[in-house]
């Protein structure tokens, strides 16, 4: 199979150096879109023969009523790609010359898969999943004018994907304070777009890591009752964020009623491409639950990256 790597990059020279100098010769083909890098990043890239496709967003397109610049700068770099699988990273995401080997001899027979996503801040890594391999040429699309991925795209598209656990994508992300600028547009997105549950998902977990339980509860509570199938694990996952509030608050009894919602809700949609492989969350919520029947005083952490 012929793989090649999508990403988009500004300011990233030490990233580069660090990340992609020591892999990209094994890819087929690469495609990077630059979005107005000031540094070296451009010199690094032609080091490596790498000729990005520089583009900038025009200051008006990343106002939220329309299309945020992101998800474009991702699907501009994957039109560019000529091979028929594309790997998405980041500059701070790392993979290793022996995983690239092991997707390019696999048998995939999915339209796409889910790969490990091990995300370091600081000295702790905290293990969630990410849907970044798939076929080209497929529609297959980045969506949201925030936190953008390809789930959306996949199942508008009725296709299903895979997981391959024996690969591993790790993010070398730095600790750093939430931005306010983030959360002001979380919440003009979640006024703006009520009906899509990501949005409400990252609002009330980000306002819950922020200390703001007022509007967490909100956001939350607002994901959890629409129970779309667009968005499954995020109502998913906001159950079980409303469940550690609960036990935080002393409130066991709600504590437990959204526990014993969130299982259902697994169980229920157990064959969603993406809802089949939170085995983590899915153990985490049974463990919680049997700690509040043993009438323990708090639930264990648990950790979304954000």
């Amino acid at each position: 199979m012929e793989l090649g790597l999508c990403m988009v990059v500004k300011n990233e020279e030490s990233a580069l150096v660090r990340n992609l100098l020591p892999i990209y010769t094994y890819f087929d083909d690469i495609s990077i879109v630059d979005t107005g890098s000031s540094d070296k990043t451009l010199d690094v890239l032609n080091k490596m023969g790498i000729t990005p496709t520089l583009w900038q967003p025009d200051p008006r397109d990343v106002d939220i009523n329309m299309r945020y610049w992101e998800p474009y700068a991702r699907n501009l770099s994957i039109s560019k790609c000529k091979s028929d699988w594309v790997l998405v990273l980041d500059a701070d995401e790392q993979i290793s010359s022996d995983d690239i080997i092991k997707i390019k001899n696999s048998d995939l027979t999915k339209n796409g898969y889910f790969l490990p996503w091990e995300n370091y801040v600081g000295r702790n890594a905290y293990l969630d999943y990410k849907l970044c391999l798939f076929r080209n040429n497929l529609g297959i699309e980045y969506d949201h004018i925030l936190h953008s991925n390809t789930q959306l795209s996949f199942r508008k598209n009725n296709m299903k994907a895979g997981h391959l656990q024996e690969i591993t994508i790790k993010h070398l992300q730095e600790s750093r304070p939430i931005r306010k600028s983030r959360v002001e547009l979380l919440e003009k997105l979640f006024q703006m777009y009520p009906e899509n549950s990501r949005y409400g998902w990252f609002l009330g977990y980000t306002s819950y890591v922020n200390g703001d339980i007022i509007s967490a509860l909100k956001a939350l509570k607002s994901t959890v009752s629409s129970r779309t199938l667009d968005f499954p694990a995020e109502c998913f996952y906001s159950h079980l964020v409303l469940a550690k509030i609960y036990s935080e608050k002393g409130q066991h009894q709600k504590a437990s009623e959204q526990l014993v919602q969130a299982l259902s809700f697994y169980d229920e949609h157990s064959n969603d491409f993406e809802i089949k492989i939170n085995i983590r969350a899915y153990n985490w919520a049974q463990e919680s639950l049997q700690m509040i029947s043993q009438k323990k005083s708090s639930l264990p952490s648990i950790y979304f990256p954000y």
